[in-house]
This record gives C-alpha cells, sequence and structure tokens, in this order.
C-alpha cells in the first residue's frame, strides 16, 4: 500500500518541508534527537516523526537521501508505541563513516551499527518486519539485495505509529529526502490470507541468512529469491535439498 499525505501526522513537526506525491523533504531542525539514558544519561524525543497508524502484522519499507555531514547526522524508519518504546532504523554519519544504524528502545536504548562499504550514498533503504511482538530490521544499498541488521522483541501492543524520522543532536541540522514508503498488512494473525503464505514466509527468511545477498522478494516484487526455489521445484523440494546439504 502506497501511503498518501492524507494518511500521515507529525511528531515535531519540522519548520522546513514539503511533500509532492510520494517524495517528502525535510530540513531536519539542529541538536534534535530521539534516545533514552543509556550511556548518555538523558531523554531526547524531540526530532521530526512523520507517521501513520499499523495494526498488528505488517512490513513497512521506506528509502532516503540526505546530506550527512556531522556526528550523528541520520534518517530512517521509525516504529513508536510510545515516549519509552520505540526502535528508528537507518542510516548515520558517525566518526566520519555512513552506519548502519538500528536502536531499539523498551525504557533504555539499545544500539546497533554495521559500518557501510561506501563513504557516498544517494538512496538508502531499509525495511521492517513486525512478526507479533517481534521486529527484524533489513537494509539495502540497490533496494533488491536486503540484509538483516537486527531482529529482537519489541511490544505486543495491537497498534504502533510508523513513518519516518530524521535528527541532527551535534549539529546545526542537514536536508534529507524520503520517498517509497510502503506498508504491505497490518491485519491480526487470525486475518493472514493462509497458514502456507505464513510458511513460504518463513522459509524465504531462513533461505535468504544462509545467502543474504539473495533478495527477500519474490520475482514479481521485483526480487530473486523466488526463482531459486521456483527452478528447483516446490517448497517441499527445496526444504528436502536443505536437509541434504545438511546430511552432507
Amino acid at each position: 500500500m502506497k501511503v498518501t499525505k492524507q494518511d500521515m501526522r507529525w511528531m515535531n513537526e519540522p519548520e522546513k518541508w514539503k511533500q509532492k506525491d510520494d517524495e517528502i523533504k525535510i530540513t531536519c531542525p539542529m541538536e534534535v534527537d530521539y534516545w533514552r539514558n543509556t550511556l548518555h544519561g538523558f531523554v531526547k524525543d524531540d526530532a521530526p516523526f512523520y507517521w501513520m497508524y499499523v495494526d498488528y502484522n505488517f512490513e513497512a519499507r521506506l528509502s532516503m537521501k540526505g546530506k550527512y555531514k556531522y556526528l550523528y547526522d541520520q534518517a530512517g524508519l521509525m516504529l513508536r508505541l510510545d515516549e519509552e518504546n520505540w526502535i528508528k532504523l537507518g542510516i548515520c554519519h558517525y566518526r566520519d563513516q555512513l552506519y548502519v544504524s538500528c536502536v531499539f528502545t523498551r525504557g533504555n536504548s539499545d544500539w546497533s551499527t554495521h559500518r557501510l562499504p561506501k563513504t557516498k550514498i544517494e538512496w538508502f533503504h531499509v525495511w521492517a518486519k513486525r512478526r507479533g511482538e517481534v521486529v527484524e530490521c533489513y537494509y539495502s544499498l540497490d533496494n533488491e539485495n536486503w540484509i538483516r541488521i537486527r531482529q529482537g522483541y519489541f511490544t505486543d501492543a495491537p497498534r504502533l505509529r510508523v513513518g519516518m524520522m530524521c535528527a541532527a543532536p551535534e549539529s546545526a541540522g542537514f536536508k534529507v529526502t524520503f520517498t517509497n514508503f510502503l506498508i504491505k498488512g497490518g491485519v491480526d494473525d487470525e486475518e493472514e490470507e493462509s497458514a502456507e503464505e505464513d510458511e513460504d514466509d518463513d522459509f524465504n527468511d531462513r533461505y535468504a541468512m544462509k545467502n543474504p545477498a539473495l533478495s527477500l522478494l519474490p520475482p514479481e516484487e521485483g526480487g530473486t529469491l523466488g526463482r531459486n526455489w521456483e527452478e528447483e521445484g516446490s517448497y517441499e523440494e527445496a526444504e528436502e535439498n536443505e536437509e541434504e546439504e545438511v546430511e552432507d
């Protein structure tokens, strides 16, 4: 589902921003952030967050590009229950490098990073998948090949606020552009289309973790993973092949 302007609301609305179709341009204000307690001993909850309500299980994707120049300049996707419970997944300027950045906060912030291979990145892409109380976080440099950076317990609350955020804790701010904000799902477990589809999703995840260079998307959505098990045969045949590899 493509998200429209009518779906969205602001938390900490910035002075300068504009939206045309699915492209949102924001001038991030100075010295704003989301953080709770860990190491630094302070709470920050004042950065721009452009969001919509999403219920139950869902997947959210977002693409972004920005002029990240100073320490902790960042942009990304946020999943938020309240001030003490939220996730931000995106890109961050840290020690003169660009990093994938993922913060799980449940009372206190828990930060994971991974240095990116490029110093200059035009578009950066993130993908979050919620299944019950668990959230999985992925990133991509080409919007095709996805790598998981984090999996963790978040909350069993049925409704979250989901959207885009930017922060500039140590700088005077920067400009960032967001696009391709997509939501898939937003339904309860009992409303899933079929158990078979869930089973296929689980298999996709296991297979992709063995080869993270593969896209997790099926071919009809521009991915590559499905081609492997379509060429090999049925789901059951792929499972048998996987078991044989383990036995060997």
